[in-house]
């Protein structure tokens, strides 16, 4: 009698993920219909068109980053220039979890330009795709060696239905075949073999495609060597992971230059002058700039104007910059210039009142801090100049003018009206150039 045969690491996976599959389209709420009911109700996050990986843990490596926190990690490669987060949400052997992809999601959602989001997962049913795109995924995973030329097809085909081209996974040159068969514009080789890597490159190579290594990469000389292979994108997982640094790592991977001291760019404090209401005071501002023109900020008030009012205004004065303040509601800002072509700035006036929004990558570019008066609190100047978006990225802060040598910020905000009185009227170019 010979001996049964053991089934593969992803068989066994396909049949728990199967099991899984099956309990949650028999629970309340969570049904193929209820899915199917909240997706023509619009409820799914809105799509970007089409990498970077959060994983906890692999059959192979056993325990990677149990702890890690996918929000965290997801925001840090964001700001160190992913253009794709992929999050790992099956349970068992990776340790990941839908709830994982939602808060990667919720992370960097409010990010221009933010990275799309990838479920990886061992897709086989319609019902994972349909959870990914309510639970916020941009695109998912389909791999080939597990899948009837069949079923991909039909799998593929449904992801499309829901806007997401799927990454396809191929190990060889026969599931390279079948991708290609499929018409996916998006192919990972999950192959750390390089001679056989090379040989599904040229498959490809004079086809509307983008290859992806997804596998065998832990340093600059792997990178090197697919890009030389054509391909054109890299996914990094357990490197990543267990990376001190994670912002050094990536930059360090792709041959990006060191980022320099925040302080060595900043030989001269920007000036925001506030005040500016005639023709005169403008043409004195010019000539105070030192670039070739000042920019011009709109300021504005929720009390007094609504969204629709600042974007008119951004649109028909072209303005450089938008301030709003502290009253304004946190979802106005990332629209403020809605339907305008141009990057303009955005920024917020907290006051005296530190709130948790201040600091949310995203949510505007600068923090102008009204600390004025006898007392000021430098103290609340500090904690919010020194506060970070993830690791080694800054909050910008704007100061008012007698800040500037308790905090040193970037940017100081001189008030013509108010900050000297009529003496800084007749010498407001000295005291600005000071």
């Amino acid at each position: 009698m010979s001996p049964t045969k053991q089934p593969t690491i992803l068989e066994t996976i396909y049949a728990q993920r199967a099991k899984d599959v099956e309990a949650a389209k028999s629970t309340p709420g969570t049904t193929p219909q209820d899915l199917t009911t909240l997706l023509s109700l619009h409820l799914a996050p809105p799509l970007i068109p089409l990498v970077h990986q959060i994983k906890r843990a692999s059959p192979s490596k056993g325990p990677i980053a149990l702890f890690a926190n996918a929000a965290h990690q997801a925001l840090t490669y964001a700001l160190s220039g992913a253009s794709v987060i992929s999050v790992l949400t099956e349970p068992t052997w990776f340790k990941g979890s839908l709830l994982d992809m939602r808060l990667a999601r919720q992370a960097v959602d409010a990010l221009p330009d933010r990275p799309a989001i990838l479920r990886k997962e061992f897709i086989l049913d319609e019902y994972q795709i349909a959870e990914a795109r309510l639970w916020g995924a941009d695109t998912v995973l389909l791999i080939v060696a597990m899948l009837s030329s069949d079923r991909l097809k039909e799998l593929y085909q449904y992801s499309l239905t829901l806007g997401m081209e799927p990454l396809v996974e191929v190990n060889n040159a026969r599931e390279m075949q079948l991708a290609i068969e499929l018409g996916a514009k998006v192919i990972g080789v999950n192959n750390r073999n390089y001679t056989i890597s090379t040989r599904l490159a040229e498959l490809v190579r004079d086809q509307d495609v983008i290859l992806c290594a997804l596998s065998g990469i832990s340093g600059t000389a792997d990178v090197r060597t697919y890009k030389e292979q054509g391909v054109r994108a890299v996914l990094v997982g357990e490197a990543l992971m267990r990376a001190n640094d994670t912002g050094k790592f990536i930059r360090d991977l792709l041959d990006w230059p060191e980022l320099k001291e925040a302080n060595e760019s900043k030989e001269k404090i920007w000036v925001k002058v506030t005040g500016v209401r005639t023709v005169d005071e403008v043409h004195v501002q010019a000539l105070t700039a030192a670039a070739p023109r000042p920019l011009i900020v709109g300021a504005f008030s929720s009390e007094h104007h609504t969204l629709r009012d600042i974007q008119h205004a951004v649109a028909i004065a072209q303005l450089d910059a938008v301030q709003v303040n502290e009253g304004t509601p946190a979802g106005w800002i990332p629209n403020t210039c809605a339907g305008n072509s141009a990057n303009r700035s955005k920024y917020s006036e907290p006051g005296h009142i530190i709130g948790t929004d201040l600091a949310r990558p995203g949510l505007h570019q600068f923090a102008l801090l009204d600390l004025v008066g006898e007392d000021p609190e430098w103290s609340i100047a500090k904690t919010v100049v020194e506060v970070e978006e993830a690791p080694g990225w800054v909050m910008p802060a704007i100061l008012h003018s007698q800040g500037r040598h308790a905090v040193k910020p970037w940017a100081v905000d001189i008030d013509i009206n108010v900050a000297g009185g009529d003496t800084l009227r007749v010498s407001k170019r000295e005291h600005i150039q000071s």
